[in-house]
């Protein structure tokens, strides 16, 4: 996620800011959360589907896009 996270930045700059868009429980453990990222250039959305361990919340699943309607196919 991290090299892709650089690839991002590198094409659409700093990251200014995000908003979250939306979060979904999906059950106790399991919770999609849809984000925009405002760079310089201008804004990528990403969805990440996240999973609750005994400890924290991870990341199990993550898709970007500079395209909203791609986010949420």
């Amino acid at each position: 996620m991290t090299a892709m996270l650089v690839a991002v930045s590198k094409q659409y700059g700093d990251c200014k800011g995000y908003s979250i868009i939306k979060s979904i429980p999906r059950n106790q453990n399991t919770r999609t959360i849809y984000l925009e990222m405002q760079h310089e250039k201008g804004s990528v959305f990403m969805e990440f589907i996240t999973l609750k361990t005994e400890k924290d919340w991870r990341i199990v699943h993550f898709h970007f896009s500079p395209d909203i309607e791609d986010i949420f196919r």
